[in-house]
């Protein structure tokens, strides 16, 4: 069985080295059928989702995947 985090971020990386990152509640990734470590690659993109028992690690682990885009 797997753990149920309270907050899961999903990051999409693109061909170009794009990364977009998105804040979801619990609810809200078991909804869209994501869990912790949920994978899913396409043609355009590649989709991860990580999960978080604090909003604030979860927001950590945003600003750290959206900054090393940005090559800080």
């Amino acid at each position: 069985m797997r753990k149920i985090h309270r907050y899961y971020v999903k990051t999409i990386h693109d061909d170009f080295g794009n990364i977009d990152a998105e804040l979801l509640t619990g609810r809200q990734a078991r909804n869209l059928g994501y869990y912790n470590d949920y994978y899913h690659t396409t043609d355009e993109h590649d989709i991860y989702v990580d999960g978080f028992d604090s909003k604030q690690e979860a927001k950590t682990f945003m600003y750290e995947a959206t900054e090393e885009q940005e090559g800080y």
